[in-house]
């Protein structure tokens, strides 16, 4: 026997019978994910290549299309490693807004995380255009809430914990802030 494991997602009439099933990347499961709509699902995917190299994909079940976000990697420093997928806000009917972070290497003295957005199509799971850095402190930023604002933008409010060099510039001194940021429907600031 071979085994194949893979993730299904069936769908099913009002008389509980069977209508159709779709198969897609175990990983859908089992990884940390999201429900962007109900064919189309973001998940954390391990590369079948080298195990620890991960991205965050966009299954659509329908299509069997799957979009790889891509970002800067360098192994050498952890730049791009350990994605993290934080956040789903629908903008609209035709724009939702996935909010991730990663890794920003180890050019600082512990691994440090901005915030990252990209909008996709819930429908067929298509990525919008290229990532947007959502924030850009020397620190990790943790989302504790966000919501869709009224003019079709959104807002987060999120802890910052910026590490500053100390006077001796000998090591970082963390510094604890909250912070409310508010975007429009272009993810501009």
């Amino acid at each position: 026997y071979i085994d194949r494991e893979k993730a299904i997602l069936a769908k099913y009439d009002e008389n509980l019978n069977l209508v159709q099933e779709y198969t897609g990347d175990y990983e859908i499961i089992i990884a940390p994910n999201k429900m962007i709509s109900g064919d189309v699902y973001a998940y954390v995917q391990q590369n079948p290549e080298n195990s620890d190299d991960y991205s965050i994909a966009i299954h659509n079940f329908s299509n069997g299309d799957t979009n790889l976000i891509n970002w800067e990697k360098d192994t050498s420093t952890g730049l791009g490693e350990n994605p993290h997928i934080l956040e789903l806000l629908h903008l609209n009917n035709s724009r939702t807004l996935l909010i991730y972070d990663y890794s920003e290497g180890d050019q600082y003295e512990s691994g440090f995380y901005n915030l990252y957005g990209i909008l996709i199509d819930p429908e067929t799971g298509s990525l919008l255009g290229e990532e947007v850095q959502l924030t850009n402190l020397i620190g990790k930023e943790n989302i504790e809430f966000a919501s869709v604002t009224d003019n079709g933008g959104f807002q987060i409010l999120y802890g910052a914990e910026d590490s500053i060099r100390n006077n001796e510039n000998t090591n970082y001194i963390d510094r604890e802030k909250a912070i409310l940021a508010k975007y429009d429907e272009n993810l501009n600031l």
